[in-house]
């Protein structure tokens, strides 16, 4: 059972339609193989000591910079070591938004990630389609180019789910033929590669990819699948396929779209999705074929609570058997909603700068990812259209752990969630887990040989604010350090003089 100061947060978050209401929570208590949620909120982003801990000390001021790495490996000192170990723990815990830019860029594209909702036909930015229809001879109209070219962000600092459909319908010209198709296809695995993603579940619509040059459907199928093959034969990532019906078109294409879901199972599609504007084409009439999908043993990922009614995500679970959900933020405006999410263990796609962007969420201070992660929902971070919003995974980790406060133990919850939520079974999922964990170990262990002494201990301050530990406590832990690191420094002073000694 959620608390009342859960609430109260959710309350804060203001929703952006009128008329959501969060009555009180009179749902079932989690059962106890579930993680438990409702942390107190996180500290303020500012979590840097009032006071430089090296000020005052006898420890000369350039001691403080140097890389941790280098002082781990070069000092004998057991009980340095210790607090050193001791202050790694605490830094794993803290907010990252008190790191450096450039540092926190370079970690989360260290990261090893998992990409699971992202469409093929929003990857591709618009310079590359511009000189790929070139290439390719297709005729783009100026107002067509025009659209393309558009800042993802009006001037107005706002852009509406409106505005990116057209944007998204405008792309859809360069699908000329199945050669087409496969040639984006791998390029837009290629940057994903690039960017460190070890699995990406691309979705794409048949449908929208097939009606500007009147393709066959199955061809678009064939198309995506030839460039997964020839992608993954180059690129060090693994790859499986959501084929996704439109809700602007007639259920007969629905049921089109499911077909081929099924046939191409064996061919890497693990799933069926559904798309575009819940707000207009509410999802009830395709749950049939949302309802085969499960008999044929494919995967089911609608979109649902991105800006629609929040009681969408509950509909989407009930009706459409969802097993995870596209976006899904709205869902904290729905109690009931909610605790679905939470007993039935429903990952979240959440798609934090096309929530923005679109104005899904009012702002990055009113997302409510920071929410759902403390109440103990299984969130995960994606791009969505990575190349219409102008990002990459590893900007949209680094966005999520500035806005949101995110610690390197949490990024590491968040990407073993969507390892957890890939449609992937057996071996091949083990073998995604191995990959990420390790590589997510080796990524925390460059970042913090990387950081200065000054930088581990402000982050290992943040860390144990966080966890409540007492300011007193802090404070006792900083000057024992202080004390160890000032008589490995007066060591390391005399350890030099006597080498100058003998070597005169």
């Amino acid at each position: 059972m959620l608390e009342p100061e859960f609430w109260s947060r959710v309350m804060g978050l203001k929703a952006v339609t009128s008329g959501i209401v969060v009555a009180n929570d009179s749902t079932k208590p989690r059962s106890k193989t579930e993680k438990t949620g409702s942390k107190p909120p996180p500290p303020a982003a500012n979590t840097l000591p009032d006071v430089d801990v090296f000020q005052s000390r006898s420890v000369p001021n350039i001691f403080a910079q140097v890389p941790v790495g280098d002082l781990y490996r070069k000092t004998n000192d057991a009980a340095l070591l210790r607090f050193l170990d001791e202050a790694i723990a605490y830094a794993h815990l803290a907010p990252l938004s008190s790191l450096d830019d450039a540092k926190l860029a370079i970690y989360t594209k260290s990261l090893p990630k998992v990409e699971l909702h992202q469409h093929l036909d929003g990857s591709i930015d618009p310079e590359t389609l511009i000189e790929f229809a070139r290439q390719r001879g297709i005729d783009l109209p100026a107002d067509t180019i025009e659209t393309l070219s558009r800042p993802a962000q009006k001037a107005n600092g706002r852009s509406t789910l409106k505005d990116f459909f057209e944007r998204f319908r405008s792309a859809q010209v360069v699908w000329k033929d199945r050669d087409a198709i496969k040639t984006l296809t791998v390029h837009v695995i290629e940057k994903a590669a690039h960017d460190n993603v070890k699995h990406l579940e691309l979705q794409f619509s048949p449908v929208g990819m097939a009606e500007c040059h009147g393709l066959d459907l199955e061809d678009v199928v064939k198309g995506v699948i030839d460039g997964v093959a020839a992608a993954t034969e180059q690129f060090a990532i693994g790859v499986r396929l959501i084929v996704t019906i439109s809700r602007r078109r007639s259920v007969a294409l629905g049921w089109e779209v499911e077909k081929l879901a099924a046939k191409y199972k064996d061919r890497g599609v693990v799933a069926l999705g559904l798309a575009s504007d819940e707000k207009a084409y509410p999802a009830d009439e395709f749950a049939p074929m949302f309802q085969a999908a499960e008999k044929d043993g494919l995967g089911r990922a609608p979109h649902s609570g991105e800006d629609g009614p929040a009681t969408n995500v509950a509909t989407a679970i009930k009706k459409l058997k969802a097993n995870r959900i596209g976006h899904g933020i709205r869902v904290i405006f729905d109690p009931e909603g909610l605790e679905l999410v939470r007993t039935e263990d429903i990952p979240l796609e959440i798609c934090p700068s096309s929530n923005i962007l679109t104005g899904a969420a009012e702002s990055w201070a009113k997302h409510p990812f920071r929410v759902l992660l403390d109440a103990g929902v299984r969130v995960t971070i994606n791009t969505d259209d990575p190349g219409l919003f102008g990002v990459t995974l590893s900007d949209e980790m680094a966005l999520a752990a500035k806005h949101f406060d995110l610690s390197c133990k949490e990024l590491r919850t968040i990407i073993s969630n969507s390892v957890d939520a890939a449609f992937l079974e057996g071996r091949d999922k083990q073998k995604l887990r191995l990959q990420v964990l390790t590589g997510i170990s080796e990524a925390n262990r460059a970042l913090v040989d990387n950081l200065t002494l000054r930088e581990l201990l402000l982050l290992a301050i943040g860390g144990m604010r966080r966890e409540g530990m007492p300011v007193d406590q802090q404070r006792k832990f900083v000057d024992d350090f202080m004390r160890h690191l000032e008589a490995a420094a007066e060591e390391n002073a005399a350890a030099k003089e006597d080498a100058a000694t003998l070597l005169a």
